[in-house]
């Protein structure tokens, strides 16, 4: 093994071998830890460091299993660290200064504009944008354009079942220049207008 240089195919071929022998012989520190992630994101990392360090393994001061053991041991320190790292870091949310109880983070997210007040919006920019939108169709079929699927679509909220039915194009070739030609206009317009998801 050491007299193969690590990046070598040889090399790599009897890491696996003995990565292989290693967990079939029931000698790996077991999980003593309740979450059976971190003992698998813990048994993982120490695999990755075991085949970087293996080079530097010094069988006079003990037995491979020991060795690894005790670096698996490390990562699970180390993983136990990490998770007491980011509960130290993660903003928990306000307390109501009056009952003292803890504030479900949405009730502090702003109330979205009324819908009906959006709709009203978008059907005055349809209107003051319609012959652009209506010659935005497609493929040889004027009736499905952006003008039309923008309106039946987000103001009368049709289903793409029921458009199609009345324009007599398929389902999928709505939905996808919807998506590809109408929404990104729609979306344009929204983001000026400071919404910033649609």
């Amino acid at each position: 093994m050491v007299d193969y240089p690590p990046d070598s195919k040889e090399y790599r071929i009897n890491l696996t071998l003995i990565i292989s022998e290693m967990q079939k012989s029931g000698r790996i520190l077991k999980s003593n830890v309740n979450n059976n992630d971190i003992y698998e994101d813990a048994l993982q990392n120490a695999w990755i460091s075991f085949g970087k360090n293996l080079p530097q393994y010094d069988s006079t001061k003990g037995c491979i299993f020991a060795w690894f053991n005790a670096i698996l041991d490390r990562r699970i320190k180390d993983e136990f660290r990490k998770i007491k790292n980011d509960r130290q870091h993660r903003i928990y949310p306000s307390q109501d200064r009056e009952t003292g109880e803890p504030m479900n983070p949405i009730d502090l997210i702003p109330a979205p504009p009324d819908s009906s007040d959006l709709s009203e919006r978008i059907r005055q920019w349809l209107q003051h944008n319609e012959q652009k939108l209506r010659r935005l169709h497609t493929k040889d079929r004027w009736q499905g354009n952006c003008y039309q699927l923008i309106l039946e679509k987000v103001i009368d909220e049709k289903s793409w079942r029921e458009i199609s039915r009345e324009l007599q194009i398929p389902p999928s070739t709505l939905a996808t220049h919807f998506k590809n030609h109408c929404l990104p206009c729609l979306r344009e317009w929204l983001q000026q207008r400071g919404y910033e998801e649609f």
